[in-house]
């Protein structure tokens, strides 16, 4: 399965987030928010490129690591012609990256890490407390 057949009408399948939700590393919350990201497969090869500089990784390296030609990931990130990479792939590469799925594709990768830890104070915080904070931020 290429990464193509996972984005229908330029929304993210719920394949790739069920899969982090079955594997524990997603929330419900954020998998709510995921799928209501909108991504195509140029936003997957740009995140690939952002996650593995985040990693440390040249492309080569990145390659190497997930058991793919020297190539691969530098073909991958060149966008020329069809070329995608599997599901598998794609989950390995992520995890080589030391990303969760969820974190990978978030709606904005760069505020994730705060949003994650807003959703989990928020988790600890009374209903009637959270209806209040609502309403305050309405009027934000």
């Amino acid at each position: 399965m290429q990464v193509n057949a996972l984005i229908n009408a330029n929304y993210l399948s719920c394949h790739v987030i069920f899969t982090s939700f079955m594997k524990g590393s997603a929330s419900l919350l954020s998998i709510i928010i995921c799928m209501r990201c909108k991504i195509n497969k140029d936003d997957v090869v740009l995140r690939i490129s952002q996650a593995r500089n985040k990693a440390g990784l040249s492309a080569r390296d990145l390659s190497l690591k997930i058991e793919k030609n020297e190539a691969y990931i530098s073909r991958l990130e060149s966008k020329k012609g069809s070329f995608e990479p599997s599901v598998s792939a794609l989950l390995n590469i992520i995890s080589v990256c030391g990303m969760s799925e969820c974190e990978f594709f978030y709606y904005d990768l760069n505020q994730y890490d705060k949003d994650k830890q807003l959703i989990e104070l928020l988790r600890k915080v009374k209903p009637e407390i959270k209806d209040l904070m609502i309403a305050l931020l309405k009027k934000i």
